[in-house]
C-alpha cells in the first residue's frame, strides 16, 4: 500500500496543491526500482515542496514531475514505515542528492525518463545510494557523505562542517535543507543543526525554517503524557527504565496522546474548499494503518472542543471525510479552517518509533485531493518529570524532604496523603521543588545508550482549575542555575492561557545527556532542576479557594502554534 500519515509531536509538515493540467512535453517521469533494496516505498518531493506519493506496482515507483519544478527535487526512500534518508549517488566523500534541472544520458542528451535502481540500504547507513546512467543528480546539492546523521539530528553541528554545502539557494519551504545534511526539513528533526531536537528548540523561528512556515496557520502536531504520582516513570527514580513499564504508559488508556492541527488561514483558497481530510499510513505501523492490511490500534481522544461522540472509537472507523482515519474540522477563531485529530496508539515503543512518517490527504466536496501535508515523528516525552524532594520550610537544601515512591500514601501521592504547606511565616503558602528532568529514547545508531535526558525544556506549576488554565509565572524564586523565567502575563495583565499568559516561562538550558548516576536519590547531580513557587499566590490568583488542590509539574517544548509537547506529574498540595 503506498502510504504514509501525520505525527508529533512533533516534527514537519509539507504544503502541497495540485496543478491539474500539464502539457506532457513538459514533464519528466521517474521510474525507481526498489528490487532488493530493503526499502519499501519512495515520495519525490519537488522544488516547490510539492509530495509525489507515485503509483507502485512490481516493485516500481513511478512518478510524472513538470519540469519546471525538478530542478532541486529530492527522492525520499521508507523503510518498515520510516523515514530512512534521501536517494542519491555517492561520488567519493560526496553524495549527490538533488535531482539535475535538465537530465541528461551519457551521451549528453536530454532525458525525459529517468530510470533509477536502488542500491541495498541498511540501517548503519543513513542514505540510499543508487547506480546511475547519465548526469541525473545535481552537484549542486551536494554535501559530505560523513555529515548526515539519522533522522537529521546533529548531536555535534559545531564539528560538524560540511566541505560542499547546499547551494541552491532558491528551495525553501518543505523542499529547503536548512542545515546541509541531505535530511530535508520535513523530515529533520533538528532542522537549523544546532544540536538541539526541533520540539524542545525555542529558537526555531516557525515563519522561517523550511517546513515549519506557519504563513498558511499549519501548525505542528504535539504529544501530551500526564501521570500523577503513584503512575510517574522516570530513570531517576531507580536509576533505570523498565521497557515494559514505559510501555504500559506509552500504550496504555487515557495516559498518551498525540494531537494534529492542520491550519488554513482565512485568505487560502483551501479554508473553503477543503470539506474532509484523513491520514494515509504505512502498513507497518499498527495504530493507524489501514484495516484492509490488518487491525488498527489507534484510539480516538479529541478535543475538548471537538465532537465528544467520536471519542473512545477507533481512529479507523472515522470515515467521516471518505476515507479511514478521518480528521475533524474545529471551529477556527480567525475565521480559517482547522483540520485535526488526536489519538492514543495503544503500541508500546516498538511500534510507536522516532522516525515515523505519514502522510495526510486534504479533501474538496468532490472527493479530489487538493493539498497534502507530510510529517515525521521526531524523539517524543518518552517519561515525565517528576520531584526529587520538597521542602515547605525554607529554600535551603539541607531541609528538603525526599519524595517515596515505594509508598503509595507518601506526601503528595493522593488526595488524602498532600504535601501541607506552611500557613504562618515568611515562608507560608510556599514549595521548593527539586525536580528530576524527564527522558526521550536515544536516536538509534547515533546516540551511547538507551535514553537521553531532554534539555532545552520550558518548566511550570500550575494549580488545576476546570475553568481554565493559569499561569504561577513571576511567582518563582530560588531558581537553580541553568534556569531562567521569561514574562508570562498576557494581554490586559492576564494570567489566563487563552489570554496569551505563558504557562511554563522557566527556561532550561542544560543540553541533552545520557543520565547517570541517578540511582542515588540522596545525591544531587545535574540530572534536577530546582525552584521555589508561591502557590498561595497562584490560588489567589486563579481564583481558587484555600484547602488540597492537584498539581502540576509541567515540561513542555517548544510552542506549535496551538499547543506544545507536554509531560507532566501532579502531586497534591495543600494550599493556605
Amino acid at each position: 500500500m503506498k502510504c504514509r500519515l501525520l505525527s508529533l509531536i512533533i516534527s514537519i509538515l509539507t504544503v502541497i496543491t495540485f496543478n491539474q493540467a500539464v502539457a506532457a512535453n513538459n514533464n519528466v517521469k521517474v521510474t525507481v526500482n526498489l528490487a532488493n533494496s530493503n526499502i519499501d516505498d519512495v515520495d519525490l518531493l519537488d522544488n516547490k515542496g510539492t509530495l509525489y506519493p507515485g503509483t507502485i506496482s512490481n516493485s516500481k515507483v513511478k512518478f510524472t514531475v513538470p519540469k519546471s519544478k525538478f530542478n532541486g527535487a529530492v527522492l525520499v526512500a521508507y523503510a518498515d514505515g520510516q523515514h530512512v534518508g534521501s536517494v542519491g549517488r555517492l561520488q567519493g566523500s560526496k553524495f549527490k542528492f538533488r535531482l539535475k534541472g535538465t537530465p541528461i544520458s551519457q551521451k549528453g542528451d536530454p532525458l525525459t525518463k529517468v530510470n533509477i535502481k536502488l542500491n541495498s540500504w541498511t540501517a548503519e547507513t543513513p542514505y540510499v545510494t543508487t547506480p546511475v546512467k547519465g548526469k541525473i543528480f545535481s552537484g549542486s546539492g551536494s554535501v559530505t557523505a560523513a555529515s548526515i546523521p539519522n533522522l537529521g539530528l546533529n548531536i555535534n553541528s559545531q564539528n560538524n562542517s560540511l566541505s560542499a554545502p547546499l547551494k541552491i539557494k532558491a528551495i525553501t519551504g518543505p523542499s529547503a535543507d536548512s542545515d546541509s545534511d541531505s535530511v530535508l526539513d520535513l523530515f529533520d528533526v533538528d532542522a537549523d543543526g544546532d544540536g538541539i531536537i526541533d520540539i524542545a528548540d525555542s529558537s526555531i523561528d516557525a515563519g522561517q525554517i523550511g517546513a515549519k512556515e506557519l504563513n498558511t496557520g499549519v501548525s505542528l502536531p504535539f504529544t501530551t503524557l500526564y501521570l500523577n504520582m503513584p503512575q510517574t516513570i522516570n530513570w531517576h527514580i531507580d536509576g533505570a527504565l523498565d521497557s515494559d513499564e514505559i510501555d504500559d504508559v506509552i500504550g496504555g488508556a487515557n495516559t498518551f496522546a498525540i494531537a494534529y492541527y492542520f491550519g488554513f488561514s482565512p485568505d487560502d483558497e483551501l479554508s473553503t474548499s477543503i470539506t474532509g481530510a484523513y491520514a494515509v499510513c504505512p502498513d507497518e505501523l499498527e495504530y493507524c494503518r489501514a484495516t484492509s492490511v490488518g487491525p488498527s490500534t489507534g484510539i480516538y481522544s479529541g478535543f475538548s472542543e471537538g465532537d465528544n461522540a467520536i471519542k473512545g472509537e477507533l481512529w479507523s472507523s472515522l470515515t467521516a471525510s471518505g476515507q479511514e482515519n478521518s480528521l475533524e474540522s474545529l471551529n477556527n477563531s480567525n475565521g480559517g479552517a482547522t483540520w485535526a485529530a488526536a489519538i492514543q496508539p495503544r503500541v508500546g515503543t516498538d511500534k510507536f518509533r522516532p522516525g515515523d512518517t505519514y502522510r495526510v490527504d486534504f479533501v474538496n466536496e468532490d472527493a479530489e485531493v487538493v493539498s497534502r501535508k507530510s510529517l515525521t515523528l521526531p524523539p517524543y516525552f518518552l517519561t515525565v518529570p517528576a520531584i526529587r524532594s520538597y521542602n515547605v520550610t525554607d529554600n535551603d537544601a539541607d531541609n528538603d524532604v525526599l519524595a517515596d515512591y515505594t509508598d503509595q500514601n507518601s506526601d503528595g501521592m493522593n488526595n488524602s496523603n498532600p504535601i501541607v504547606l506552611a500557613s504562618a511565616g515568611a515562608f507560608s503558602g510556599k514549595l521548593r521543588l527539586v525536580i528530576y528532568r524527564l527522558q526521550r529514547l536515544a536516536v538509534s545508531g547515533l546516540e551511547e545508550g538507551d535514553y537521553k535526558d531532554f534539555g532545552h525544556l520550558n518548566y511550570g506549576i500550575m494549580i488545576n482549575n476546570n475553568t481554565a488554565e493559569y499561569t504561577c509565572g513571576e511567582l518563582y524564586e530560588g531558581l537553580s542555575s541553568t534556569l531562567t523565567e521569561l514574562p508570562s502575563v498576557g494581554s490586559d495583565n492576564s494570567y489566563k492561557s487563552s489570554d496569551g499568559a505563558l504557562l511554563w516561562p522557566l527556561v532550561d538550558s542544560a543540553d541533552d545527556y545520557t543520565p547517570s548516576s541517578g540511582n542515588d536519590s540522596t545525591t544531587i547531580g545535574n540530572n534536577t532542576i530546582a525552584l521555589t513557587v508561591d502557590l498561595a499566590s497562584c490560588l489567589d490568583r486563579n481564583g481558587l479557594a484555600p484547602g488540597t488542590h492537584a498539581v502540576t509539574i509541567t515540561a513542555a517544548g517548544a510552542d506549535t502554534g496551538h499547543g506544545a509537547n507536554r509531560a507532566a506529574q501532579t502531586i497534591y498540595v495543600t494550599i493556605p
